[in-house]
């Protein structure tokens, strides 16, 4: 009986960083900033227009606007990029384009500022903003 449970045990393991694995790359479809040079590079440094979603975990309404970023996310796959900034996270960053006010998010174009809305919105009005890109 012992015999079985490692050959088990090995199998849950790769099943487990497999999962994980293909949920890292296919499902989640957004980029995470977590520095300042993935936030030039991903962002400011950006063939795509980038919509950027400051948030913080301790935010109600971020985690509100979540379902929506991510099917927009989705929804616009190859024509923006989609990043999170957590601003407890990179505070710097947040301080230096000026969120007072979670959840934002701006939309940056060839590493501009193009659009900032403030508070969380309804699907129908990120969609009318990315529409307005083209």
């Amino acid at each position: 009986m012992r015999r079985n449970f490692l050959p088990h045990l090995y199998f849950t393991k790769i099943t487990y960083f497999v999962t994980i694995f293909v949920y890292n790359q296919f499902i989640m479809a957004h980029v995470d900033i977590t520095s300042q040079e993935q936030f030039d590079g991903n962002v400011l440094g950006s063939q795509l227009p980038v919509i950027v979603d400051f948030w913080a975990d301790w935010c109600g309404p971020c985690h509100m606007l979540a379902p929506t970023f991510e099917e927009l996310s989705d929804e616009y796959s190859g024509k923006v990029t989609f990043a999170k900034l957590d601003v407890d996270a990179l505070p710097d960053i947040a301080a230096k384009l000026g969120v007072q006010s979670i959840p934002t998010t701006i939309i940056f174009k060839d590493g501009k500022e193009t659009l900032r809305i403030i508070g969380a919105h309804p699907k129908h009005d990120y969609v009318q903003a990315l529409t307005n890109l083209a």
